[in-house]
């Protein structure tokens, strides 16, 4: 006699559905993905998916599937995985008088296949693009004595267009770096101990203030209505590097869940501002696909000239309204050049 279990559990639709823990456990499978990959064996980012479908269901596999009976036979024992010892102990207590086998059950290969078919697509990265918009640490403490850190409001509406272009500014310098590194690494031989170790400290470096430039400290101002002194998380323009030295040797995992942050914030911008982030075919050689934010970043001139404001009233200004600026540069400049064609 046969006995049907109803299996209740939760899967994440999109990115920003994620909890905090969620998103570190889907940072934590690439992670150890990307390590054990080699040449031979590269990363299946269906085996990822996978491994993210139980771990984030909450179902522990227990035996792993039989490849010698037809694939429609083929199912997984499971048992449910708990959060916590106590989570655990809470149901032991409740189910106390059942056997061991009740709380084991069996879920076949074309289920699993079914359930990340229709819950999992977002993980689909070269179909679907990291959209994840909400900040998954809104408060974070760090350093011997805890101190505080508050991270940016939601679409980033507290950035400034200097703060912007600082964070911007660094995490290009660090995704340079980061693939510097890997090279040495991957020619070591090349390459001295001396030098990789530093490329490592160079790396940690530009990382740790580029946190320092999205996190925010409680600092002292003087509030413009009041002209009083108060304190409060605010965006000080000296502390990418003043702040620097809490982000140091920084959380791996914490880490990749806000680069997949700051993805989607990039894919979320470009879609909203698609003139201002579209890549042109230029006619120098060294310039092809130049992004116009880029070029734009290189020279505040055309934006003081178009606006008739100064360096100092643009960068304090926020980041969404100088992208719209831009945003309508771009549309008229197309519309001149349209015009001319004709």
């Amino acid at each position: 006699m046969y006995t049907t279990h109803k299996i209740n559990f939760h899967l994440p639709k999109s990115w920003n559905e994620c909890t905090t823990s969620e998103l570190e456990v889907v940072a934590a499978t690439m992670i150890k993905h990307s390590l054990t990959a080699t040449k031979w064996t590269p990363i299946s980012f269906d085996d990822i998916k996978v491994e993210l479908f139980f771990l984030l269901s909450r179902m522990k596999p227990i035996s792993l599937i039989n490849p010698r009976v037809p694939i429609e036979q083929q199912y997984f024992e499971c048992e449910k995985a708990y959060p916590s010892k106590w989570a655990k102990w809470k149901e032991d207590f409740k189910v106390k008088f059942e056997t061991e086998d009740y709380r084991r059950f069996n879920v076949y290969v074309w289920q699993v296949h079914s359930w990340m078919d229709k819950y999992m697509k977002w993980l689909d990265a070269d179909k679907t693009p990291i959209n994840l918009t909400k900040f998954p640490y809104p408060i974070i403490k760090l350093g011997l004595r805890g101190k505080e850190f508050h991270g940016p409001s939601a679409l980033l509406q507290d950035f400034s267009w200097q703060r912007f272009r600082f964070a911007q500014d660094y995490m290009d310098a660090y995704v340079r770096s980061e693939n510097n590194l890997l090279y040495m690494q991957k020619h070591s031989s090349r390459f001295s101990d001396k030098d990789i170790i530093k490329q490592c400290k160079y790396v940690d470096l530009i990382r740790s203030q580029f946190l320092a430039t999205i996190f925010c400290a409680k600092s002292k101002y003087v509030d413009e209505k009041t002209k009083n002194i108060v304190s409060d998380y605010v965006y000080v323009s000296n502390q990418h590097s003043d702040n620097a030295k809490y982000f140091r040797e920084f959380d791996v995992i914490q880490w990749q869940v806000i680069t997949f942050w700051w993805t989607g914030m990039m894919t979320y911008l470009s879609q909203t501002y698609k003139h201002v982030y579209k890549k042109q075919n230029l006619k120098s050689k060294d310039m092809t696909n130049f992004n116009p934010l880029s070029l734009y970043v290189c020279s505040m001139a055309t934006m003081e000239k178009y606006l008739g404001l100064s360096e100092d009233i643009i960068n304090e200004q926020t980041f969404h309204l100088s992208l719209q600026h831009m945003e309508n540069m771009a549309m008229e400049n197309e519309q001149f050049e349209k015009s001319k064609s004709k």
